[in-house]
């Protein structure tokens, strides 16, 4: 009997590898650096591919459409590299984005002989865990692990102690409306699975992560419209209302929920004390990074080299002077300091070709790799504005939605069947 059950689960790992690889990547994003050693194992892979398939790595158009948007990125990176301020940080960072084209070299390989179907409403179930997991920090004090919510009572889950949580499910939240919208087929009461969502992002108190949720609606409602024939208004409009009363009156019970959202109004007042204060004292570091980009026009002071020149591009009286922060918090600004107007060109081309690329996929109606596609751009908005575009994190969560979504896309079949539908044929 046990010889048999692990020869079952031998085909079954054998026949399913890609999916659950790339399962663990997305899940390993709440589990820090474990996607960061999956991707390290396919870099390796891919290099392995490419010196023993060269030819066919190389005649492969997803592999060629992957490099073209990769090269928009990287190409800058390489030429900030000839003056770059401190050179060892920049080349090694330069040189780390490599293992992000090897692996999608791998994973677009592997995904020839394999497909991963399955793998949206996987990253639903992911997205929902987090989000109930976030739910219990709050309503109880600790998650299902233990960890306390992060300083100020923010929600964070099992990014703990960094408040990462609500950035990640507004990044990806698109994905989870698409699991949805097909879930919906089956399960009527799908929809209510998205109020967890909503609450989490909320009570995470991020407010890059508000603006980008904001986007990733946006987008999302843009898309439904685009290819659903028969719109039920009525029934939208009361299930989007039951939803935003529910999740806001539950995050108002937060008292430094309303604190931030309150703080957030000071944007728009004219004042640079109130400005300041309602960006968490980012206006420093955004006159710092344009100080930046104007000594080193061209193509910057180096990739993640901003925490390390910050002394020298600003005054003592600066608020972060000395305290070297890692960031500009602003991809935008993150990209003109660190790549110059090279890299200002090369970022304007990777969102234009994707933003092309989405729109051709859009026309055939519903299809999987669309969510993929717009994660992508949402992951790499210019105004997101909490984590570094060219450190880990952003950097992963930029490359792994694009990656499937360049896979996908050569899919000629539209995503018009729902989840439920599929399990059902199979």
């Amino acid at each position: 009997m046990i010889p048999q059950t692990l020869s079952q689960l031998k085909i079954s790992i054998k026949d399913n590898y890609l999916q659950l690889t790339l399962i663990s990547i997305f899940a390993g994003f709440a589990l820090a650096p474990l996607y960061r050693h999956i991707y390290a194992l396919l870099a390796i892979a891919g290099l392995y591919l490419i010196i023993t398939q060269f030819k066919d790595i190389r005649q492969n158009p997803q592999v060629r459409q992957f490099t073209i948007l990769f090269l928009c990125i990287w190409i800058p990176m390489l030429a900030s590299l000839a003056d770059a301020e401190f050179f060892n940080r920049s080349f090694s960072t330069t040189m780390r984005f490599l293992a992000y084209l090897l692996a999608a070299i791998a994973i677009i390989t592997f995904a020839r002989k394999q497909a991963s179907q399955k793998l949206l409403l996987a990253c639903y179930f992911i997205l929902l865990f987090l989000s109930l997991d976030g739910l219990l920090q709050w309503v109880t004090g600790t998650n299902i692990v233990g960890h306390p919510p992060y300083r100020d009572q923010r929600v964070v889950g099992m990014f703990y102690p960094e408040p990462a949580l609500s950035l990640f499910l507004a990044t990806f939240s698109v994905l989870f409306f698409e699991a949805v919208r097909q879930l919906q087929a089956k399960y009527k009461f799908a929809w209510l699975s998205i109020i967890p969502l909503v609450m989490v992002i909320i009570l995470g108190a991020s407010r890059s992560a508000w603006m980008l949720f904001a986007l990733s609606i946006g987008i999302y409602c843009l898309y439904f419209l685009r290819c659903q024939t028969q719109i039920q208004w009525k029934k939208i409009a009361i299930r989007g209302i039951t939803i935003a009363v529910i999740s806001i009156v539950a995050a108002l019970q937060s008292d430094y929920i309303q604190q931030r959202a309150d703080l957030a109004s000071g944007l728009f007042s004219g004042d640079y004390e109130q400005m300041n204060t309602a960006t968490s004292a980012r206006l420093p570091l955004w006159k710092t990074a344009v100080a930046m980009t104007e000594s080193h026009w061209i193509n910057g002071v180096g990739p993640r080299a901003f925490t390390l020149s910050y002394d020298q591009h600003s005054d003592k009286d600066n608020y972060w002077h000395g305290i070297h922060i890692g960031q500009p918090h602003l991809y935008l600004l993150e990209i003109s300091s660190e790549t110059g107007l090279i890299g200002l060109f090369g970022y304007a081309c990777f969102l234009v070709l994707l933003l092309r690329m989405l729109w051709k996929q859009s026309k055939s109606g519903f299809h999987r790799a669309i969510p993929w596609g717009m994660a992508a751009f949402v992951a790499s908005f210019p105004l997101n504005s909490t984590i570094p575009l060219f450190g880990y994190f952003g950097a992963q969560m930029l490359w792994f939605p694009l990656t499937l979504f360049v896979i996908l896309s050569d899919i000629k079949t539209p995503n018009s069947g729902a989840i439920a539908k599929d399990q059902e044929k199979e």
